[in-house]
Formats: structure tokens, C-alpha cells, sequence
């Protein structure tokens, strides 16, 4: 008979300490792979103990805002073309981002695009606020579409522990 893991009690803890800690930092405590953190972290918000936090307020019945981060950088390996932005990367991407909506990129389907905002002296670069019912789908954007983006290196979400996190009912 198998042995029952640990890991994701260990992941309540942390996140009971941090909700914000990222999966990257809760690898790195426990000393595991950041794979195996990623399929506990999926068991456990498949069955309810973690959910995203990112949805903000409710507008509507099925509707919510999603403020996504984002840390940037120059993108080195591109070549950078001289035109309207000239050398402003952060302007390049909040228009390919706006683009992504506007041309039909099937992974926005299901998402309304509320704006970006490019922030100066903040934690963060820029911020992308979205509207969606779904947030699997809205997840899939910033994985597939914003984090392969070269210019981006880093996107923030936190995660909320629910009700349930507090009982002994924990998924293997």
C-alpha cells in the first residue's frame, strides 16, 4: 500500500502562515520539486481547500474582476523595432495585450479586457485587469499567452484557503 504524503498538509500550513506564498516558494521550503508542489496544489484546489483570490468584486451574477501583476523586463533577444513606442517595451506589450482581445486570440475568448496600467515605482510593472465568469480560462490567458511573453518574467496571483482547509480531510 502506498504512503500517504504529507506535502499537502504542509502546503496548508504555509499558506495558513502566507496565503500569498507562490508555488515556487512553497518548493523551495519543502524541498521538493516544483512539480510535485504543482500536483498537490492542483488536488487541493480541485477539491476545494484552495481557490484563487485574484477575483476582487462580483459585478453580476457570474462575472468578476481579475487583477493580474506583472514584473517585466527589457527583452533582450528581440530585436527592438523603431516605431510609434520607439524603445517603451512596457507600452509594446500592454498594446499586444490589448491586441490579443481585439484580434480574436482564442485564448480570450470568455474574458473581457479592462485595460492595462503601466506602474512606476510599484512592485510591479504592470497590471492587466480582466472580466470573466471562468477563471480556469482566465488562468490559461496569463499561463499561455502573458508568461511566455518574453518581455514578462514574473505574473502575480495569491490563493485564499477555504472553510475546509481547517478540517482533517486533506486529498492525497
Amino acid at each position: 500500500m502506498p504512503k500517504k504524503s504529507d506535502i499537502p498538509e504542509k502546503i496548508l500550513s504555509i499558506l495558513l502562515e502566507n496565503p500569498s506564498t507562490t508555488r515556487e516558494e512553497v518548493a523551495k521550503k519543502l524541498g521538493v520539486t516544483y512539480p510535485a508542489v504543482q500536483k498537490h496544489w492542483r488536488i487541493l484546489q480541485d477539491e476545494g481547500f484552495i481557490v484563487p483570490s485574484f477575483h476582487v468584486k462580483n459585478y453580476g451574477p457570474k462575472i468578476f474582476r481579475f487583477w493580474i501583476f506583472m514584473e517585466t523586463q527589457f527583452p533582450r533577444e528581440q530585436e527592438v523595432v523603431d516605431d510609434d513606442l520607439g524603445k517603451d517595451y512596457q507600452a509594446r506589450l500592454c498594446r499586444e495585450i490589448s491586441e490579443s482581445f481585439h484580434n480574436g486570440n482564442p485564448l480570450a475568448e470568455g474574458i473581457a479586457f479592462g485595460g492595462t496600467h503601466i506602474l512606476l515605482g510599484g512592485d510591479h510593472d504592470i497590471v492587466v485587469i480582466l472580466y470573466s465568469d471562468d477563471a480556469d480560462k482566465v488562468g490559461e490567458y496569463v499561463t499561455q499567452f502573458l508568461r511566455s511573453h518574453p518581455a514578462v518574467t514574473t505574473t502575480s496571483t495569491s490563493w485564499s484557503l477555504t472553510k475546509r482547509s481547517n478540517k482533517h480531510q486533506i486529498p492525497v
